[in-house]
């Protein structure tokens, strides 16, 4: 249960940055 809840925590902002970086790719006229 410890190690699924750290898995969470640290996959969580893993993602958010991937999707950070897709979107800077994609929408950078958003982005600047």
């Amino acid at each position: 249960m410890i190690l699924a809840n750290l898995f969470s925590v640290t996959a969580a902002p893993i993602n958010g940055l991937k999707l950070n970086i897709i979107s800077m790719l994609t929408f950078p006229e958003i982005c600047y």
